[in-house]
């Protein structure tokens, strides 16, 4: 199926979600109940008109008051539901404040619903529904004018709102978008696939990055607006409200799943598109990044106040996408604590320990599978502690740490980088297991950090960071605090600093920080213009736009002892290629292996033995490694078999890295079209340096007929005498939205003499292309000129010269 045309399913698992979570839905009504505006003088008169062809309330100032008719079926204290039909036209925010049961005070009497959907107007100029939930609604008419509650409008908005209908229900409406939200999908168990491709049980030889999740979009499951691409939520985008100095690469993105700019355009003149980190589908396609490049996984930035814990009533989207995320893709992750916004709070210990105790209890995330862990204790990281502008004491710094340590955590500070001259927070640093200098950049001062905390019995997490640019967030001169990127040059002396001082592991900050241009996730060459006066944005330089994640793995090899430690920048074709980042088959091997569309098999020269290694199940060759030196796999015949047009696929194992090991060399034979023992040219070499590591080779011409001993489709190939515990093998299939796709797969459609499809579409990289026949067809790309309305692409062929068939092709990088 195309990317295009995949509905966003887990939508329409919601209604299932909702009742899994054991939510109160209250009682079913027969029908919703229209309402109409209390008819009122003051802050709540309105008007009436007509548009679209239907009657509408058009308020003369900010909101509409509505009663909820006495009725059996509303409760008080009970959830209620409201969905509210208006005009998309113009820009602004639609609020909805309802009398609760919460107190007396102003606030109670004009709470905000604490979920909702659609509030944000884009400008489609059609009718649209916006829904609501009151959690605790009082109903008892406290607002002005006897009101239960309100519709509230931005008073910057340009346009007046234009509401069409009003109902309310005690029971949720029918829109999986709403009963996605109304499930808080962060209480559900996850129930799905959990991919073990990176031990979960050691910080050791790990490059984890940093990951924020803070960009949202309007309409997103958040609903609240522009976050972190703006300096303001619901003001329409432009130049003056951009805070990014990094455009994103978003052609690997599902079209729907992209926001269009508020009409930004990129250079070319094309519309630009941003997505959202509440958007499940976006951050599991960030997460497949990182197993296609082999980065282990992400510290999940966590800002908690009183405002955004879910122990408070807040969502927790990017958690759940996180956790979700990891279990399908494989990676690992912990949790980061950066205590920057709880400074000014009267009790920071009791947000964060209140905080934590809710995810630990109510959200089991210590029992996620994936959650990571250092001599046997789940990882915590908290950032900020002894950092300018967070006015902690170090006795309130100490409190919080020692009641983390009481948890049985394993702990690692983040500090300053230049944490060795504040000798009065010594005692509070040594709290903790592992210590970070925030952008510690020089070598030697790095390899003093680390020596004085060894004295101290605890170990360094080197910071690396690709470059620093904030002139668009901070309305600031071109190349003002600007740290240039020098083509990576400056990333991999920060990588090879934190290799050659002796770490085990790397910090890289951040995965996703456009903010501040610390992002390592591909960035776009192309861009919108920046502001006359201010702003900058940096980009790839004409290089690859995943280049910070090839070199990425490139210091992961070196720190694994895979690659030369070397100062010099990798050149671009010592960098390995990226794994395919499709559906994969995986074997893992145990006492009784766990095969999921790829077989071990035991001929008589690849015999395996069931042992225990590195704290993991898994199976040696032998008994006799100088007979049994092979592992022979066979895949499934129903995701390959007997392919003659040559197979894409990625190989991986995963082996055991020891002194027993080291000099031990791996090799790839595989069922090709050139033979049915087909050998890779990449040989690795087992650097003995420690820890569970993995092995990929790619290949593109497997024929995987089952032409090895036992019907194998390959084999895992060491030298007589050699051994080697392996515990886990896969193979990846490219994604299946490679290649190109019909026209109609991915909604081309013709009207009135013009091709036409969306810019969401041509903003991934979807291209127009003609050929003359079906039969034998040439497909040639139209270069020809187009014109763009209401976030569609239209294209009108001369009638006789460019008569034939026309469809969208796109070329997905793997």
């Amino acid at each position: 199926m195309s990317r295009l045309t995949r509905q966003p399913v887990v939508w329409a698992r919601a209604a299932l979600m909702l009742l899994s979570a054991g939510l109160s839905v209250g009682r079913a009504l027969a029908a919703p109940v229209s309402l109409s505006p209390l008819p009122m003088g003051g802050d709540g008169a309105y008007s009436t008109e007509t548009r679209l062809g239907r009657s509408v309330w058009i308020p003369d100032s900010l909101y509409l008051y509505f009663d909820v008719p006495d009725s059996p079926d509303f409760v008080p204290g009970e959830p209620l539901y409201i969905r509210v039909e208006y005009v998309d036209a113009g820009r602004g925010y639609l609020n909805c404040q309802y009398d609760s049961t919460y107190g007396d005070e102003a606030a109670d009497r004009y709470r905000l619903a604490e979920l909702h959907t659609r509030s944000s107007r884009i400008d489609t100029g059609e009718f649209v529904y916006s829904h609501r939930q009151f959690v605790s609604p009082l109903l008892g008419g406290r607002q002005n004018g006897g009101a239960d509650f309100r519709l509230v409008l931005k008073s910057s908005d340009s346009e007046a709102f234009a509401v069409a209908g009003v109902e309310v229900s005690s029971a949720p409406f029918d829109d999986e978008r709403f009963l996605y939200v109304l499930s808080r999908p962060w209480l559900v168990p996850y129930d799905g696939d959990v991919n073990d491709f990176v031990d979960a049980k050691t910080l050791s030889g790990k490059v984890m990055a940093g990951y924020q999740g803070w960009f949202r979009t309007p309409n997103d499951a958040e609903d609240n607006g522009w976050q972190h691409w703006g300096r303001t939520a619901f003001d329409r985008l432009d130049a003056t409200q951009i805070t990014v100095d990094m455009w994103p690469y978003v052609s690997d993105y599902l079209p729907e799943r992209l926001c269009p700019a508020d009409g930004m355009v990129l250079e070319s003149g094309r519309p630009a598109y941003l997505f959202s980190s509440a958007d499940p589908e976006t951050v599991q396609r960030h997460f497949r990044w990182m197993r296609k490049y082999n980065i282990d996984g992400v510290y999940l930035q966590r800002f908690i106040t009183r405002n955004n814990s879910g122990y408070y009533g807040a969502s927790e989207f990017v958690l759940d996408n996180v956790r979700k995320a990891a279990a399908r893709e494989g990676r690992v992750w912990a949790l980061e604590y950066d205590v920057s916004s709880l400074d000014n709070d009267a009790s920071p210990l009791e947000v964060m320990t209140n905080d934590w105790q809710w995810l630990v209890n109510d959200l089991g995330i210590l029992d996620d599978p994936r959650y990571l862990h250092e001599d046997g204790k789940p990882v915590l990281f908290i950032w900020g502690f002894s950092v300018e502008g967070r006015d902690f004491t170090i006795d309130q710094a100490n409190e919080i740490v020692d009641y983390f340590s009481s948890q049985n955590l394993y702990l690692i500070g983040g500090v300053n980088w230049y944490w060795q001259n504040k000798s009065d927070w010594y005692d509070h640093y040594r709290r903790y297991d592992q210590l970070l200098g925030w952008m510690e950049s020089d070598r030697s001062r790095l390899s003093s950090q680390k020596q004085q905390l060894e004295n101290w019995g605890m170990k360094i997490l080197p910071h690396a960071w690709p470059g620093f640019s904030w002139c668009n967030l901070k309305m600031l001169q071109p190349g003002t605090q600007y740290t240039p990127r020098s083509g990576g040059q400056f990333y991999w002396n920060r990588l090879y600093n934190a290799v050659s001082c002796g770490a085990d592991q790397i910090f890289l900050g951040m995965f996703d920080e456009y903010d501040e241009a610390t992002a390592i996730m591909p960035m776009s060459d192309e861009h919108p213009a920046p502001h006359t006066a201010w702003g900058q944005y940096i980009d790839n330089e004409g290089r690859d736009p995943f280049r910070y994640l090839q070199l990425s793995v490139a210091a992961r090899e070196m720190l694994r002892g895979e690659r030369s430690v070397s100062s010099s920048l990798p050149s671009p074709d010592s960098l390995v290629d990226p794994a395919y980042g499709g559906a994969h088959a995986t074997a893992y091997l145990r006492q009784t292996n766990s095969e999921n569309g790829l077989m071990l098999r035991e001929p008589s020269d690849g015999q395996t033995v069931a042992a225990v290694v590195g704290g993991y199940d898994c199976r040696v060759n032998g008994p006799d490694p100088s007979a049994d030196y092979y592992f022979y796999f066979d895949i499934d015949d129903s995701l390959c078999f007997s392919n003659q047009a040559g197979q894409a696929v990625t190989v991986e194992i995963e082996y055991y890295d020891d002194a027993g090991t080291a000099g031990a060399r791996f090799r790839l034979q595989y069922d090709g079209l050139s033979g049915s023992y087909a050998p890779h040219a990449t040989v690795y070499t087992a650097p003995g340096s420690g820890g569970w590591k993995n092995l990929r080779w790619n290949i593109n011409d497997g024929l995987f007929a089952g032409r090895q001993h036992l019907d194998s489709d390959f084999r895992i190939a060491l030298y007589s005498g050699d051994q080697a515990a392996l515990r886990r093998v896969s193979v990846f299939f490219p994604e299946e939205e490679a290649g190109t796709t019909a026209a109609d797969e991915v909604g081309l459609q013709w009207l009135d003499g013009e091709v036409s499809w969306s810019t969401a579409a041509g903003a991934v990289g979807w291209q127009l292309f003609r050929s003359d026949s079906l039969d034998q067809p040439e497909w040639q790309e139209i270069p020809g000129t187009v014109r763009i309305s209401d976030e569609t692409v239209f294209y009108r062929p001369e009638a006789t010269a460019e008569a034939g068939f026309y469809r969208l092709e796109r070329t997905v990088r793997q």
